[in-house]
């Protein structure tokens, strides 16, 4: 099935007007005066390529191809162009892109592969290079002439082809080659492949780095970045997304079960390709710390460009991808934010590559951040936003004599409440996020921590769309069942393990469960035992949770009324399933809505390590730690599929 995606649609320009609104100018204390990058304030000069009516279309559909490449990096960008072919249809008296999108993934981790396997069932592989699984087709050979195979099979209507032996100038080339339908060729010198690529028809060669000759010779990404830019402003094409990497992660050794973790970089070859985005390199050694200041400096310069050159063309970037685990692309650390024993720990966000007005706490472009346990596990879930249309219409396809579709996952949303408070069951959060459920279409179960174990194996649990958690939290799992910091029992990683589930959404208005780090002395668990990344690693489409503890995202006790009643995840869940939304514009409206609410609010409380009361006016410090502990994990430009209000089977 194909699908018209419009810039805007008209829900979407009221949340586009909702997000430009709330989102405000300004410092919180001295918190952010140290090591920033200054916002981007000054006039930007655009060409006006888009007027206000004039949002543009592109028909996607998905091929019923996998492609599984080795994992060696530069076939990432070689084997890119395969994944999408470019075209330009009529739609009435419009001429609008058509792209064809094939999934493509690493296949260093077998489960991976296999998980992808199950959910996408496509008719034939192709595998690049040595891989564990047997594909209906095979490429082999030196990267030379797995080049040369690559090539044969794109279109090339330009006749042009990219030759490149440098692996960041190689991804930094794959937005441009993709939009061509270009070969990327790997090879040291231009004469190696010359005279094959002539007899393929090329007629122009484009080089890079230290190949030299051609018709076109480029030297630094920057190059690169706006020869994509120009060719798409040209044809009036659009581009309101970049993808971000460390090119860097190819030199390190992938550390056992632990970060940092090799070549994560290559899953930012086919997001790129997938989004038709900018890809942004960066290549800069790891620190041993989490806290990596001068790394987070190099990607926000990296993000600030960006944003730069797409205004620059006339274009509005919209998207942020982070590509890489938290010591490889580092998370920015904040303090202040917190009471007690939590006052001067260090919250580790992803907010501050979306701000550019000086403020981490509203975001001015949506972000996600590509990760997983290996390189495999993180090339997955790109396969699974590039496949995830695929996987959709096979399962609205099912034999189903109702013809209400009332056992797929898409129609499922489960929620588990865990704080063992009863109101919020009967008449606080569950209660709304079910009418929000109900609206989108939803058949929804509810699962209260009073009623004891649930039964962590049962398919029922995670055979969803969205699977919902509020209550207390852990990196290693979700504390369902207990009181207090006394919980006995949990969904773990171990409950996942070797389990596939559909491509849903795991939300967690809790504690730690996207903590990847270990600077918390309460998440310490190595990967395999990250629950956020085992809801990736089995098969989920994002994940959303706290990077730290944060006491009052969910109305806990009345003395712990931090949080403004779990606005953040109400709101997330609300944009996604009543408005359409991306996932990273869902919870950039929320966060935005989040601290204009909060902003305005008065709050007499006793927060944890305080004696009395204290009453504050406006953002309290948890506040600040809950805007900012909730990244996104899976690709923001996503947008899980709903059915119609009408659809929802009541009874």
């Amino acid at each position: 099935m194909n699908r018209i995606h419009k810039k805007m649609k008209p829900a979407s320009l009221v949340l586009a007007a909702a997000f430009a609104a709330l989102t405000f100018s300004g410092c919180i204390g001295t918190l952010f005066e140290t090591g920033e990058t200054p916002p981007v304030t000054e006039d930007i000069p655009q060409t006006p390529v888009f007027g206000e009516t004039n949002f543009m279309q592109r028909i996607e559909s998905v091929s019923d191809r996998l492609i599984i490449v080795e994992k060696i990096p530069e076939l990432a960008p070689i084997t890119a162009p395969l994944c999408v072919r470019h075209s330009r249809i009529e739609v009435g008296n419009d001429t609008v892109p058509k792209v064809e999108v094939t999934p493509a993934m690493v296949g260093s981790d077998e489960f991976a592969v296999r998980c992808m396997m199950e959910q996408l069932q496509p008719a034939d592989v192709l595998t690049i290079g040595d891989v564990s699984v047997q594909g209906t087709e095979n490429i082999a050979g030196d990267l030379t002439e797995i080049s040369i195979e690559v090539a044969k099979r794109l279109e090339n209507p330009k006749k042009v082809a990219i030759i490149f032996e440098n692996y960041a100038l190689g991804l930094a080339a794959v937005p441009l080659a993709c939009y061509l339908n270009a070969p990327l060729v790997y090879a040291e010198t231009l004469e190696e492949v010359n005279n094959e690529l002539l007899s393929l028809g090329v007629k122009e060669f484009i080089t890079l780095g230290w190949v030299k000759g051609g018709h076109t010779h480029l030297n630094t990404r920057e190059e690169l970045y706006e020869l994509f830019l120009d060719r798409m402003a040209e044809n009036g094409d659009y581009c309101d997304y970049a993808v971000v990497v460390n090119a860097y992660d190819a030199e390190i050794e992938g550390s056992e079960n632990k970060f940092p973790q090799d070549c994560l970089s290559m899953s930012g070859a086919f997001l790129a390709a997938y989004r038709n985005a900018l890809l942004v390199v960066t290549d800069f050694e790891p620190n041993e710390a989490w806290k990596n200041e001068e790394g987070v400096e190099i990607v926000k310069a990296g993000v600030t460009g960006a944003r730069i050159r797409i205004l620059k063309h006339g274009m509005i970037p919209k998207y942020i991808c982070l590509v890489g685990d938290p010591r490889v692309m580092p998370m920015k650390y904040y303090a202040d934010c917190g009471t007690g024993e939590w006052a001067e720990e260090e919250v580790p966000t992803d907010n501050y590559y979306a701000d550019f007005d000086g403020n981490p706490l509203t975001q001015e472009m949506s972000i996600g951040r590509i990760v997983g346990r290996n390189a495999g596990d993180a090339s997955a879930l790109v396969a699974r936003s590039m496949g995830y249309q695929r996987m959709v219409d096979l399962e609205k396809e099912k034999d189903d004599p109702t013809g209400l579709h009332v056992g797929s996952w898409i129609k499922n949303a489960y929620f588990i409440e865990g704080t063992l408070q009863i109101e919020i069951f009967s008449q606080g959060d569950v209660t709304k996020v079910n009418q929000m459920l109900t609206e989108g279409g939803f058949i929804t179960k509810f699962r209260h921590s009073a009623l004891g174990a649930l039964s962590s194996q049962d398919m029922d649990i995670y055979d969803n769309n969205y699977l919902i958690y509020y209550g207390h939290g852990g990196d290693d799992g979700w504390y369902y069942f207990g009181i207090g910091g006394g919980d006995a029992l949990r969904v773990g990683p171990e409950d996942l393990e070797e389990k596939i589930i559909p491509p849903g959404n795991g939300i967690a208005g809790s504690c730690l469960t996207s903590a990847l780090d270990s600077m918390s002395e309460y998440a310490k668990a190595p990967i395999d035992q990250r629950i956020s990344l085992a809801f990736l690693h089995s098969g989920c489409l994002s994940y959303l949770g706290g990077t730290r503890v944060t006491w009052g995202e969910v109305k806990i006790w009345p003395a712990m009324e931090s949080s403004c009643n779990g606005l953040l995840c109400n709101r997330y869940i609300e944009n996604l399933v009543r408005f359409n939304q991306t996932l990273g514009d869902a919870l950039a409206i929320a966060k935005n809505e989040y601290y204009k609410v909060a902003s305005s609010m008065e709050r007499t409380t006793i927060y944890v390590g305080e004696d009395t009361p204290t009453t504050y006016q406006g953002l309290t410090p948890w506040d600040v730690r809950t805007i900012l502990a909730y990244p996104l994990y899976g690709d923001p430009a996503a947008n899980p599929c709903e059915y119609p209000p009408m659809d929802v089977i009541l009874g």
